[in-house]
């Protein structure tokens, strides 16, 4: 579902699926969503690469990401598998974490990170209530994504992660 939000997301935010080539000094749109997922692993951190993520189902997407990640953490990931990438997500909140800052995958402009779900105390109707939330961030190159657009991409994505219509049309299309 992430990865699907990340999709839309970056179609009306092109610039988050960018890359800098410092060499020609220019900005490389990408057009198509190749997007990298943090894996720890024995080896270090690595970041394996699904392919094609706007053309794929939630549970071919599923799939893959345990089969990379495996792949990934017995060191039998081959090189393609972990280059490429467009746009990563790590979610350090699958080792505890709830806040931290990513550094984006070079040549990638944007990174966004998701952490642990907790319950929160949330003010609703004038009474507290436990609501369970999750804090999510964007790492951006300011060469080419300045905080005003980051704060726009991330209240995009977050409003899409919490909106029932989009899962409802993921489920009525890939």
């Amino acid at each position: 579902f992430v990865m699907k939000a990340l999709v839309t997301t970056a179609k009306k935010f092109p610039e988050i699926n960018a890359s800098i080539d410092d060499v020609a000094h220019e900005i490389v749109y990408r057009h198509y969503f190749d997007f990298g997922f943090a894996a720890d692993t024995p080896q270090g951190l690595m970041v394996p690469v699904l392919r094609g993520v706007d053309t794929k189902s939630i549970n071919e997407l599923a799939k893959e990401i345990v089969t990379l990640a495996e792949r990934a953490r017995l060191g039998a990931a081959l090189r393609e598998e972990l280059t490429g990438s467009t746009l990563t997500i790590t979610n350090i909140g699958a080792i505890a974490g709830q806040y931290a800052t990513p550094i984006i995958n070079h040549p990638e402009v944007c990174i966004v990170g998701m952490y642990r779900m907790v319950q929160k105390p949330v003010l609703i109707s004038e009474r507290f209530h436990p609501v369970p939330t999750m804090n999510v961030t964007i790492t951006c190159d300011h060469r080419l994504i300045d905080g005003a657009v980051a704060a726009r991409v991330l209240s995009f994505f977050m409003n899409l992660l919490k909106s029932p219509e989009f899962y409802a049309e993921l489920t009525d299309s890939k």
